[in-house]
């Protein structure tokens, strides 16, 4: 039975949080102009949800009244509340911009904080002045908010403000400051690439990720540039007398992906500091010029070794730069590295990362992977490597772990043996030794290939 407005009036009065919430979710789907005085009183409702829901509601009828109440939301003490009327704010468009860069000046620092996120959701350029001011604020939460809004809005205007946000105490505040100025793209080009030769390491540091397009953590990373004097500016930053400096101009080049770095980079293998840094780059860039070089890396050519290596294993100076080099030979998908992966499948340590590289390389490792699988001397390890392995609450031994690894491996590239032969367990080492050629199994005809 549908409710009448008067019905969720009275309900928006009742003394059950649930009915008030679902009176006050119904009223704001339907947006009367009739129930706004209603809604804005019940922006002051001790449950939570009720004033979001209102909040929603008052937005969407939209009014000075409304932005008013809305604005009012801007400092509740639940975050939930907060997030959903700044959506709400932005939907209300130029009319409440106004009022936005009033409350920018407010006592209140929760105030000022959603409502620079409010403007940056609105896009208006009129909003920018404003904007530049609240980045230097006294709160770091509304200058990072602001520094967000200033590159949603992308006005170029705003780049030197955003650049020296690179001088700020907060580390929040400085990564937030590099993201926006990678949301400006072309604009922030040439004002970053001179903060490359600023006296503050952390400026050149941070103008060299912004310049590599990388946000907080290098997880995600979109490159808006392939300019020649990026790349170069950021060549000669390999040279920075900081090593943080090197480290982030190192990561930069690798997620631009030009090969114009290529020599740069192998030259940068050299660095100690940044050895691991420049294999991924150049995994991530994939020019078949720097494949030797990450395959030394692996090997350990070239690289001062500690005690005796393990017969039969690939051996280097440091986990981490094998880690690189197993994780860059994947990304050249060059099918050379295989036997080199399959190899370091042996390792305790780093078989996942071989495992995840043969994955990338693809359909030219099954066969190889199935070889290893089923040769019995193939998964032949040191007793002394038995220790490290272990999966889950299940202790297993090499074989047996060695089997599971390529297992998962297969399957990922879409090759699976019988169902029979799935479960893997120390005890059955020995009936795992199954003789079987290639192309009885899986996906593949008896002649090995594709069916």
């Amino acid at each position: 039975m549908t409710q009448t407005l008067e019905d969720l009036l009275d309900a928006l009065e009742d003394v059950d949080d649930a009915t008030r919430e679902e009176a006050a979710k119904a009223l704001a789907e339907r947006a009367e102009p009739s129930t706004l005085d209603a809604l804005i009183r019940a922006c002051g409702d001790d449950f939570w949800s009720v004033r979001a829901y209102a909040g929603c509601g008052a937005a969407k009828i939209g009014g000075p009244k409304a932005t008013e109440a809305l604005i009012g939301l801007f400092n509740d003490p639940i975050m939930e509340v907060r997030n959903q009327v700044v959506d709400a704010a932005a939907t209300m468009g130029p009319v409440v911009v106004d009022r936005l860069i009033s409350a920018l000046k407010d006592e209140r620092w929760r105030v000022r904080e959603h409502a620079a996120k409010a403007t940056g959701g609105i896009k208006n350029p009129k909003a920018v002045d404003a904007l530049i001011a609240a980045c230097r604020d006294r709160d770091g939460a509304v200058k990072s908010a602001a520094a967000e809004a200033l590159g949603k809005i992308g006005d170029a205007k705003a780049v030197p403000a955003l650049i020296k946000l690179f001088r700020d105490s907060s580390k929040i505040v400085r990564e937030t400051a590099g993201t926006a100025l990678v949301y400006m793209g072309q604009p922030s080009v040439d004002p970053l690439i001179e903060n490359l030769k600023d006296k503050d390491f952390v400026v050149r540091c941070h103008a060299a990720r912004a310049l590599g397009g990388m946000t907080t953590d290098y997880q995600i990373g979109r490159t808006w540039v392939r300019d020649a004097k990026v790349v170069d500016a950021l060549i000669a930053a390999l040279k920075d007398p900081d090593r943080a400096v090197r480290e982030d101009a190192t990561i930069a080049l690798g997620m631009i992906g030009d090969p114009r770095a290529i020599e740069a980079l192998m030259e940068a293998m050299k660095d100690g500091a940044v050895k691991r840094h420049a294999i991924a780059s150049l995994g991530m860039i994939g020019d078949p010029r720097a494949l030797p070089a990450v395959l030394d890396a692996l090997k350990g050519k070239g690289i001062k070794q500690e005690g005796t290596p393990t017969p039969g294993c690939i051996v280097s100076e440091d986990a981490f730069i094998k880690e690189a080099a197993a994780t860059a030979l994947g990304q050249f998908r060059d099918p050379r590295v295989i036997p080199d992966l399959i190899v370091l499948l042996k390792d305790g340590v780093l078989r996942e990362k071989a495992a995840a590289a043969l994955a990338v390389i693809g359909d030219t490792a099954i066969e190889p992977l199935i070889a290893f699988l089923y040769d019995p001397k193939a998964s032949e390890v040191e007793a002394e490597q038995e220790r490290v392995l272990s999966y889950a609450s299940v202790r297993l031994t090499a074989k047996d772990a060695l089997r599971l690894i390529a297992l998962e491996t297969l399957e990922k590239l879409g090759w699976t043996p019988p169902a029979e032969e799935l479960d893997i367990s120390s005890s059955k080492a020995d009936n795992l030794r199954v003789e079987r050629p290639l192309g009885e199994t899986g996906r593949f005809g008896p002649s090995g290939d594709m069916t």
